[in-house]
């Protein structure tokens, strides 16, 4: 992975995004979602003893593998995250050094294998090296989760607000309570700027068609960015 000129700072949050090698489509179906989802949950924590292949082989004996992984300290803590059908976003807090940069890194590495084994190619599927934004202000982390969780809605992949809302690739619909916490994101930091979901939700959707404007133009000033 390419050496980045200005290292990402620990005790810092990101917004981290990337996407398919000419736009091309990662995310095919349900399947790919999934693997994806459960390799950005594997490889928060700093041990390199296990690897996902490896523990997804191991049956009914993956929960004392899982129990010893987490008794590693974390690399990273993700806070939000919206998979889209050619790219992703994410939130995160780096826990230590060259924390963002390894769980990209082992993220991307071990689904970029998953995925030329199921479509028989190879090489590099994502761009690299991935983009990263600091976050500065309070402000701007809530602006920029409120961002990722209205991509599918400002992009065209869902049709209304009630779809987004209950979007199966982002976070958003455990922070609005829709879906029980599925063991990737921490939701304390975030949710101690809102007194209720419900309160959350509507932030959201305050916001939506202002958004939606933007997208449909961004391309004007914005052509490297993920669609």
């Amino acid at each position: 992975m390419p050496y980045r000129k200005v290292p990402l700072r620990t005790g810092f949050i990101y917004h981290v995004y990337d996407q398919g090698i000419d736009r091309r489509v990662v995310f095919s179906n349900r399947r790919f979602y999934r693997r994806f989802f459960i390799t950005l949950r594997f490889y928060q924590y700093n041990q390199r003893s296990v690897k996902l292949a490896n523990y997804l082989e191991k049956g009914s004996d993956k929960l004392s593998v899982l129990i010893r992984i987490r008794e590693h300290p974390k690399l990273v803590t993700v806070m939000a995250y919206c998979l889209m059908p050619n790219h992703f976003h994410l939130i995160i807090r780096q826990e230590m050094n060259n924390g963002i940069s390894k769980y990209v890194g082992d993220v991307l590495n071990s689904y970029t294998k998953y995925f030329n084994i199921r479509n028989k190619r190879k090489g590099s599927l994502f761009l690299n090296p991935f983009r990263t934004v600091r976050v500065e202000t309070d402000e701007q982390l809530l602006h920029l989760v409120r961002y990722i969780h209205l991509n599918p809605y400002s992009s065209g992949i869902t049709g209304n607000i009630e779809e987004t809302l209950s979007y199966p690739y982002s976070s958003l619909a455990e922070y609005l309570e829709l879906r029980p916490n599925d063991g990737l994101i921490d939701s304390k930091m975030i949710n101690s700027y809102f007194t209720s979901a419900r309160e959350h939700g509507n932030f959201v959707t305050e916001q939506a068609e202002y958004q939606k404007t933007l997208d449909s133009i961004k391309h004007l000033t914005f052509d490297d960015e993920p669609e």
